[in-house]
């Protein structure tokens, strides 16, 4: 096809072409020659329009949080009341997101690229606070980020969930959110108790529920002895932590095993001699976060005997995890990255979500029979909106950590469900 020698339309057609590629490739995988092609523009074209990579994606990105926001804003302008408001954020989530498969891929990459580079974090908190706003035209301003917050954990999970959730499933639980009475009870929180804990963690050590859920873990600690030599663990250990920021902060594919040699000062062949791929690598990382969380936060602790004490744990590991940007980071990133079923960390983070859930299920049937629950609550499916809830705190507070305390709406939304005790 010959060249259009005048194309005033060809600037938005790149950018146009640019998430296309986005959507098929990743941000990762896209380049200038790739969006040139898709766009049937000349290479040449990209530099005279764009001074950069940086700039397409931002502009392409920019456009993109846009649309989604306007049909976000629009659904709920068109709600007249309540219940048809919690209609509108059932279809923003099943027509508009999950309907959507080029629509969530581009969300994950938004929310990836977000959370590994600050300086596309604005796209993220302008979209955020736009939807907030729409929400705040039906709820009030916290139950608003409550919401919001669900529609982002949902979102994640869309892809890892072996059983989707159909708009009735949806709707139920932004109607929990919106409508169970105010906290009255108080969940056990220790001020202080948590740095203790990790400090002394020498206790018991049973099968930790968390371990097995693949809840995000503390900061990197040196494993059990396993054989070997002191000073090969010790370098397995560095490594550990050197991989677990490379992967926190730019993500699996754009983490580069030269790169995580030379941060804990080993040459390649060293750090092959440990973890022969990157693959294997990244199994040893988020293997090792289940094991120190379990150590530190859920030892000994069975969610089915005490509900209550597994709840209070699990605000603690949160307000812990909100001291390390890194841990939040880690899985904030790999979890969206891992939507794509050809990811090598797909298969841990589908097990993670399905034991998450099944642990909060056992924990929520304990405060059941123990009259705990609150009066008009139902316990049944509502692990599902939990674990969604907490995940999409978790992306909320990476990409603005000011204004959102994930332990505080977390105990706050818990404290909604059940009355629990006093230590």
């Amino acid at each position: 096809m010959p060249r259009r020698r005048h194309d005033p339309q060809r600037r938005d057609r790149i950018v146009d072409a640019c998430l296309e590629v986005i959507a098929t490739v990743g941000v990762a995988g896209t380049s200038h020659r790739k969006v040139a092609e898709a766009a049937d523009v000349p290479l040449g074209s990209m530099t005279y329009h764009f001074s950069g990579m940086d700039e397409l994606l931002r502009e392409a990105l920019s456009r993109f949080a846009q649309e989604v926001g306007d049909r976000f804003d629009q659904r709920m302008r068109r709600a007249r009341d309540r219940t048809q408001a919690l209609d509108a954020v059932a279809r923003i989530i099943t027509d508009d997101v999950f309907a959507a498969p080029r629509d969530l891929v581009l969300t994950h990459e938004l929310y990836t690229l977000a959370a590994r580079d600050p300086s596309f974090r604005d796209i993220t908190v302008a979209w955020m606070d736009r939807s907030r706003a729409a929400l705040e035209r039906h709820f009030d301003p916290l139950t608003a980020r409550m919401v919001d917050a669900l529609i982002e954990g949902l979102t994640i999970h869309s892809a890892l969930d072996s059983d989707p959730k159909d708009q009735a499933e949806i709707r139920e639980a932004a109607l929990r959110i919106t409508t169970l009475p105010p906290p009255s009870g108080a969940l056990p929180v220790r001020t202080g108790a948590l740095r203790d804990t990790a400090v002394d963690s020498g206790g018991d050590r049973g099968e930790p529920s968390a371990a097995r859920s693949g809840e995000e873990p503390g900061e990197p600690v040196p494993g059990p002895p396993a054989g070997g030599y002191d000073k090969g663990r010790q370098r397995r250990t560095q490594i550990l932590r050197a991989a677990l920021k490379a992967f926190g902060t730019v993500g699996y594919h754009q983490a580069s095993m030269v790169r995580i040699a030379a941060d804990c000062g080993v040459s390649r062949a060293g750090l092959l001699h440990h973890f022969p791929t990157k693959e294997s690598l990244l199994e040893a990382v988020l293997t090792e976060r289940d094991r120190v969380n379990g150590d530190l936060f859920f030892a000994d602790q069975d969610p089915a005997h005490d509900g209550a004490e597994y709840f209070s744990r699990l605000v603690r590991l949160v307000e812990h995890n909100a001291t390390d940007p890194g841990i939040v980071s880690l899985f904030a990133v790999l979890s969206t990255e891992a939507g794509n079923p050809a990811h090598p960390a797909h298969a841990y983070f589908r097990r993670r979500y399905e034991n998450l859930c099944h642990d909060v299920r056992r924990a929520l049937a304990d405060l059941d029979r123990r009259g705990l629950v609150r009066p008009g609550v139902s316990v049944e499916g509502l692990e599902v909106e939990l674990v969604a809830l907490m995940d999409g705190l978790q992306v909320q507070w990476l990409l603005d950590p000011a204004r959102v305390d994930m332990a505080d709406r977390l105990r706050s939304r818990l404290r909604s469900v059940a009355e629990l005790p006093d230590p």
